[in-house]
């Protein structure tokens, strides 16, 4: 059946993935793909992440035994800084990105006030920029680049989930107070795949009620646009397995949970930077 590549900083693109695992057929294989060494990405350049991105991905597609059908960049921060550079690298491969949801965001307030909760980096990308320009230049939105919560959410994860992590939920809800300076605020684009994860948290932590957005289903649905006619009726091949370019015990026990097995750990030289090209 397809093959299916996900690519994240860490743990945050199992929301993408289970979201792509709802659209498919249940044959679908899938390798999912962390940088677990370089994690996180929200406060390093855009030049340190496209490198590294470039790097990863060229690693992974060596070392892959079936060449997948799509790799899914299921990053705000990776896509917005790398997105082109690795369709340029590897122009015979479907590329699918993740971006901040803020044209949904738009259509969907009413009071025309919209939050934009991401990593720092996001928050700043001149990608961020277009968007709003381009979605919802007539609305206010206010940006909050969050710095710890990618990483805490990534803790969350790696225990188990929030009911083993509940100690870890006061720093969540720090994390995303100061979002909330405008009473008018009713949409928040979640731009990190990470926050999804604790998006209960975050719900029952808005001191109003508000519409959280996330990417994922939008994601499925270009994974399903962009797979090869044929992929959907190959033979069934391989199984679905994970890559890791750092040892970590959380990670292996989230990557077994899914069903993805015990991770490869994937080697990427140079160690810190991109490849040549």
């Amino acid at each position: 059946m397809a093959r299916v590549a996900v690519f994240d900083s860490g743990l945050g693109g199992v929301s993408v993935l289970a979201a792509i695992r709802d659209a498919l057929p249940p044959a679908t294989r899938y390798s999912y793909c962390a940088d677990g060494a370089f994690f996180p990405y929200g406060p390093r350049s855009e030049a340190e992440i496209e490198a590294r991105v470039r790097a990863v991905i060229h690693a992974l597609l060596r070392h892959e035994a079936d060449r997948p059908d799509v790799v899914v960049i299921a990053c705000n921060t990776a896509s917005t800084a790398a997105l082109s550079a690795v369709r340029a690298d590897h122009p015979q491969m479907p590329f699918v990105g993740v971006v901040p949801a803020i044209k949904p965001a738009a259509s969907l307030s009413k009071s025309r006030v919209i939050g934009l909760l991401a990593t720092p980096g996001t928050v700043r990308r001149a990608y961020s920029d277009q968007l709003i320009r381009q979605f919802a230049a007539d609305c206010v939105v206010v940006r909050h680049g969050a710095q710890k919560l990618a990483d805490l959410a990534e803790q969350v994860v790696a225990r188990g989930g929030v009911q083993q992590a509940a100690d870890l939920r006061p720093a969540v809800e720090a994390e995303i107070a100061p979002l909330f300076t405008d009473r008018r605020l009713d949409t928040v684009v979640l731009g990190c795949t990470h926050y999804p994860l604790v998006r209960h948290w975050l719900s029952e932590a808005a001191p109003w009620p508000v519409t959280w957005l996330d990417s994922g289903e939008a994601v499925a649905r270009q994974v399903l646009r962009v797979l090869p006619a044929d992929s959907l009726t190959r033979p069934e091949q391989g199984g679905s397995h994970s890559w890791n370019t750092a040892a970590s015990v959380g990670f292996t026990a989230a990557m077994m949970a899914m069903g993805l097995g015990r991770p490869h750990v994937l080697p990427v030289q140079p160690a810190l930077t991109g490849h040549g090209g």
